[in-house]
């Protein structure tokens, strides 16, 4: 396995490999490493794949196993955060695009189902 702390043109230590790669190999490290060892890891990964719901998710749950729930709570508020930027979020809704006028059609909503 390649060390994660090689550089890389990039800087994060990432950018040869695709992801999914990087990202097993990170796992696989969750059974030979300390905890602190894989937490960086999965900060330096979140750092070069910021979109990529997975190392949030293993981050989330290592920081709740370590007892570490206000790092956990930073690191959802700020993946909240990124894809409201990277998507746009919250986007106006106008009056004109409610289905409050829309007839109901579905069985159940009207009470047939």
């Amino acid at each position: 396995m390649k060390k994660l702390n090689e550089s890389s043109p990039s800087g994060s230590g990432f950018s040869d490999r695709p992801f999914l790669t990087w990202f097993k190999e990170v796992r696989e490290l969750e059974r030979e490493e300390s905890l602190e060892v894989v937490i960086a890891a999965y900060e330096k990964l979140r750092t070069a794949y910021p979109l990529k719901d997975q190392v949030y998710d293993r981050l989330m749950a290592l920081y709740r196993k370590t007892g570490q729930t206000g790092r956990e709570f930073l690191l959802i508020e700020s993946e909240l955060q990124l894809y409201k930027q990277h998507y746009g979020f919250p986007k106006q809704i106008s009056e004109e695009n409610t289905d409050q006028d829309q007839p109901v059609t579905s069985p159940i909503a009207r009470g047939n189902g």
